[in-house]
């Protein structure tokens, strides 16, 4: 996730998955986010982010900014982020 204290929402194999990563996930695998780039995400330990700028050098070193394919996928990466962590503090009503 981008922001100065919020984490990335996309889950880490070696940790059980937050609501929020599960929320982040759901939202990628929706939009058709390919699942190589999900699993690049998924295993990266990192989940927290200054700001913007450092979310998408995050995005960059796995090479996702540099793919061209339909969806795009730092939108749908970035979405699903933001998407995760709306949903985890609570920000939505729930059904």
């Amino acid at each position: 996730m981008v922001g100065t204290d919020h984490a990335t929402q996309v889950g880490h194999k070696s940790a059980p998955p937050s609501r929020a990563e599960l929320q982040a996930l759901a939202y990628m695998r929706e939009r058709a986010l390919a699942a190589h780039v999900i699993a690049r995400l998924v295993e990266h330990p990192d989940r927290y982010f200054a700001d913007q700028e450092a979310w998408n050098a995050h995005l960059e070193n796995f090479g996702i900014s540099a793919l061209k394919i339909n969806p795009d996928p730092v939108l749908i990466a970035t979405e699903g982020a933001l998407w995760g962590s709306v949903n985890a503090h609570g920000f939505l009503p729930t059904p």
